[in-house]
C-alpha cells in the first residue's frame, strides 16, 4: 500500500491511462471511418514525421502524462487537527 502514493508509481500510471484512452479513440476511429492503419497515421502525422494531438473542432485529447506529480513534504504533527476546537481565553 506504501507504494501506492509513490511519484514514480502515479507519473506510470498517468502515462499507462493516456496510453489507453489514445488507443480506445484510435480504434473507435478506425471502426467509425472505416479506415486502415495507414489512414490514421496520414491524417496523425505532420510532414515531419512526428504524431499530431488528436484535435476535433479546437477540442484537443488531454495529456493525462502531462499532469504535474509533486510531493507534500512530511508534516506530521504540523498539521491543524479540524475536529479539536481551538482553546479560548
Amino acid at each position: 500500500m506504501v507504494q501506492f502514493f509513490r511519484h514514480a508509481v502515479a507519473k506510470h500510471t498517468f502515462g499507462k491511462a493516456e496510453r489507453f484512452a489514445w488507443w480506445r479513440l484510435i480504434r473507435m476511429l478506425r471502426h467509425r471511418h472505416r479506415w486502415r492503419w495507414t489512414d490514421v497515421r496520414r491524417r496523425l502525422i505532420d510532414p515531419t514525421g512526428r504524431w499530431q494531438p488528436i484535435t476535433e473542432g479546437g477540442t484537443e485529447l488531454f495529456r493525462i502524462d502531462a499532469v504535474t506529480v509533486s510531493r507534500c513534504r512530511y508534516r506530521a504533527g504540523n498539521i491543524p487537527n479540524p475536529w479539536i476546537p481551538a482553546p479560548t481565553s
